[in-house]
């Protein structure tokens, strides 16, 4: 709960000359995360380029990799977005690492205004893949937010509520899933439906999340 101070700390480990090179690139995914806690994206996506850089290993390389690709997505800058999570991929990573590296190419497509249609057909393919049952909840979302994007939104909410039901659905994926389906109630004036589904998603929401004030 102390941010400057906690950056005060890591200016001494990052300055001393004992400070093993080794952990030079977890230091800057310190910062990274430190910065994405305070609000300074800017910093966080210089912070894990250096992360990169230095990581000590492919898997830290990939994961730093995946997580600027999340940012840049946010962001709308899909070209970016595109280069780190190619980047991670390369990295050879985790199968659900690869997995959702993958999935969010797919999901920049679509948002880069290539073929939806063609694009939630390989998504369709995916959830029928049985590897893949862990991960059906963020497909089925991830369909839901094409058909959102296409304008078609009962087919989106149908697919969120799959997603809801999917097995293994973590908490952070029903949180985020909670607040679409609340949103859409909300803009159709439904609004009881629209405070359960906010009453849900604050009952999973992370709490450092900003959508909790």
């Amino acid at each position: 709960g102390k941010p400057y101070e906690a950056e005060q700390l890591y200016r001494k480990v990052e300055q001393d000359p004992y400070a093993r090179p080794s952990l030079r690139g977890l230091l800057y995914a310190s910062y990274a995360d430190l910065y994405l806690r305070t609000g300074n994206q800017a910093r966080a996506i210089a912070s894990l380029k250096s992360a990169i850089e230095f990581a000590d290993s492919k898997t830290e390389r990939a994961r730093f990799a995946f997580i600027l690709g999340q940012l840049y997505q946010q962001n709308a800058r899909y070209e970016s977005s595109n280069q780190y999570f190619e980047t991670c991929l390369k990295q050879k990573p985790s199968y659900e690492l690869a997995f959702h590296a993958r999935l969010n190419l797919l999901i920049n497509e679509v948002r880069e205004g290539n073929e939806p249609a063609s694009i939630a057909s390989k998504i369709q393919k995916l959830i029928d893949d049985p590897k893949n049952a862990d991960y059906q909840s963020t497909m089925y979302y991830a369909l839901a937010a094409i058909y959102l994007q296409q304008g078609a939104v009962e087919e989106a909410m149908a697919q969120f509520q799959n997603s809801l039901r999917a097995p293994n659905a973590s908490n952070d994926q029903k949180a985020e899933t909670y607040y679409q389906l609340a949103g859409l109630h909300f803009e159709r004036q439904q609004y009881l439906p629209a405070k359960n589904y906010y009453d849900s998603t604050m009952a999973l929401l992370a709490k450092e999340d900003g959508r909790r004030s």
